[in-house]
């Protein structure tokens, strides 16, 4: 058996080898590289041939479900330039790519936020039919706060896509209850698309057998609900630059031969983020950690925030508040990350103007700085 890659292998196996495709090739190639959430972006190659599967890979997901491409496709994302109200509008046509002369599609709205004006971003969502939204948990919970009548029964949103971390079952609950689906995929910088969410069985993901081959190392295990998890290594099909195989991808995950919607092949499940999304404990050994944004906002009035380990048994917060953080309000924040916790953690409270992300282009909301 080929022995597991890993991150720092990856790395020293760029450095080394460069790009396996070369001129005589005569397929482009390009630098690519991870978003940074993790800790420093983790460069490779990719060729153009790639690319342009994975665009494909995931426009297939809408003809196997059958879903209604003549609807538009909105996409919310974060951006670290400032606008005039926090967002940019920016629209376009199909979102089919190089399929729009065969198939007829929506339009392309493309907003770009940082610190948005939430009632003004709601009310420019809702001027269009939004189709398909993806967008991060993070920017739908407050803007279901603000307008969740107007976006949920009358904006002509048909789907939504989480992106960047998952979302909650209560957030979920939120857009079942309007007849509302939410699917999520499970992917990579380094490999596009590994797995899609099952219409039929939520939290359960179809593995793209077609772009990956998923396995599940059990070197090393954490437990989750009373379910065992391994880590996820996955073997990219078509990483010809840069050869990616048994890809240590850092997360945890449980795996099954098939779904029990009836879909005869692979389907991960309880997948569990990065390493760095745990919390990692004195003996060494991780537990999940998930806050929801909505559990904030009942205490504090947040433009940003960002939780982070950094040591064992010590959570910071920092946060960028709309209003002056009472010596309550903080109380009240560290006794729920603490219930959150396992273990007994000292919770450090830091207001600040701005927080530095530095390369992190996601930006979640926790990180385990613990190496």
């Amino acid at each position: 058996m080929l022995p597991i890659l890993t991150r720092r292998d990856l790395i020293a196996q760029v450095a080394s080898e460069q790009s396996l495709l070369r001129g005589p090739d005569r397929i482009g190639v390009a630098m690519h590289s991870t978003s940074g959430s993790s800790g420093m972006p983790t460069k490779f190659y990719v060729s153009a041939m790639n690319m342009e599967y994975n665009n494909i890979r995931s426009l297939a997901q809408y003809f196997i479900e059958g879903r209604d491409l003549t609807k538009p496709k909105t996409l919310l994302q974060h951006s670290p330039e400032h606008f005039a109200d926090g967002f940019n509008v920016e629209r376009k046509g199909s979102w089919l790519y190089h399929l729009d002369s065969f198939f007829a599609s929506g339009g392309t709205k493309h907003i770009r936020y940082f610190h948005p004006a939430i009632r003004k971003l709601a009310t420019e969502l809702a001027r269009d039919e939004i189709g398909y939204l993806i967008a991060s948990p993070r920017i739908i919970e407050p803007l279901l706060r603000e307008a969740e009548e107007e976006l949920l029964s009358n904006s002509g949103l048909s789907m939504w896509m989480p992106i960047g971390e998952g979302a909650d079952d209560s957030l979920r609950e939120k857009f079942a209850q309007r007849g509302v689906p939410v699917r999520s995929s499970y992917s990579a910088e380094e490999v596009g698309l590994i797995a899609s969410e099952c219409e039929f069985t939520p939290g359960k993901f179809h593995v793209a057998t077609s772009n990956v081959v998923v396995e599940i190392d059990r070197g090393e295990k954490i437990h989750m609900n009373g379910v065992e998890l391994g880590r996820v290594l996955v073997t990219h099909l078509h990483s010809y630059a840069t050869p990616m195989i048994r890809y240590d991808i850092g997360d945890f995950a449980s795996l099954a031969p098939v779904c029990s919607c009836g879909h005869d092949g692979p389907t991960l499940s309880n997948i569990c983020g990065r390493t760095k999304s745990l919390l990692k404990h004195a003996d060494q050994s991780l537990t999940p950690f998930y806050v929801r944004n909505s559990e904030l906002l009942e205490i504090v009035n947040l433009r940003e925030y960002r939780i982070r380990q950094t040591g064992y048994g010590t959570i910071k917060i920092e946060l960028c508040a709309q209003e002056d953080v009472t010596q309550c309000q903080r109380s009240r924040l560290i006794e729920l990350l603490r219930r959150h916790c396992t273990d007994s953690f000292d919770v450090e409270v830091q207001v600040v103007k701005e927080i530095d992300w530095g390369s992190d282009r996601k930006r979640l909301g926790y990180r385990c700085d613990i190496l």
